[in-house]
């Protein structure tokens, strides 16, 4: 009897063989394109908290140069609908020391950026340029508004624009800020102690 010997090329792969390696690679490839996209949607909501806490310490910044603003005789106090100016306390790195000195917040709808800069009373006599201390992007839309009490009317009113010389009771900031996924509205009113 005869035994044959069966011979096997070793040169190439059996169809087994090819089809065990096509369904492994689509395993690992399912594999890793669930991970990265997950990782992907993890950080977009990240970014997304990471925008919104920005906004609040934004406004909460807001709040308190308002709360500490005042009236002084040389800086005046500028209301428009879409900048707002007011002498306050700023902390200034050339001294490290808190003092007086002015607040500007101002939007930008171009560069969808609300920017909040000041300078110190020795900064304003100088004549030099503000510091720019933080910035809020992806703004949609930022107005300020002015509340007063109208003598005429016997009624409170908001204004868009601040034309006295003493300053308003209260200012209002409204936003719309764009965070990828959704427009979020924001409105913050703050009392000015010295206002009226």
């Amino acid at each position: 009897m005869r035994i044959i010997k069966k011979v096997r090329n070793s040169k190439g792969l059996t169809l087994i063989e090819l089809l065990l390696v096509v369904s492994l690679l689509g395993v690992v490839s399912v594999v890793i394109y669930t991970t990265l996209s997950k990782g992907i949607m993890i950080w977009g909501r990240v970014q997304n908290e990471v925008s919104l806490e920005n906004a609040n310490i934004f406004l909460e910044r807001y709040s308190e140069d308002i709360r500490n603003s005042y009236a002084y005789s040389s800086i005046q106090f500028v209301g428009q609908k879409t900048l707002f100016e007011c002498p306050t306390i700023v902390y200034t790195k050339e001294f490290e020391v808190k003092t007086i000195g002015q607040v500007s917040y101002t939007y930008d709808a171009r560069n969808k950026t609300l920017t909040r800069a000041f300078k110190d009373i020795s900064m304003l006599y100088r004549g030099k340029d503000g510091e720019i201390s933080s910035e809020l992007e992806n703004i949609e839309a930022a107005s300020f508004e002015y509340y007063k009490y109208d003598t005429e009317t016997n009624n409170y009113v908001w204004l868009e624009r601040w034309s006295e010389e003493k300053m308003p009771l209260a200012v209002r900031l409204k936003l719309i800020i764009n965070d990828g996924t959704k427009k979020i509205r924001y409105a913050k009113t703050v009392s000015i102690l010295s206002g009226g």
